[in-house]
């Protein structure tokens, strides 16, 4: 049986989640960019790194083809989008 799981996501942090989870939506709630992430809650657990980073601003290039989503902030006034970190 699968379920859904909330991690709040910034550049820099390392996430344990189960092997195998698919990302599903990027969304800014409360304070913090969120991702939310269909599991396994049964798998083996690895780290997995994101980079957040604004509209205008480089994307290194160990993200650049792995873009997640975009999340708006302040009424749409600051846009962040979400990658995922190959190591």
């Amino acid at each position: 049986m699968q379920e859904v799981w909330k991690y709040p996501v910034y550049t820099g942090l390392q996430i344990s989640m189960p092997k195998g989870s698919q990302i599903l939506k990027v969304s800014y709630q409360g304070i913090a960019i969120c991702i939310w992430v269909l599991v396994d809650p049964e798998a083996e657990h690895e780290l997995r790194s994101f980079y957040v980073s604004p509209t205008g601003s480089p994307i290194p290039n160990n993200c650049a083809e792995n873009y997640i989503g975009t999340a708006f902030q302040c009424n749409d006034e600051l846009v962040w989008h979400v990658f995922e970190e190959i190591t």
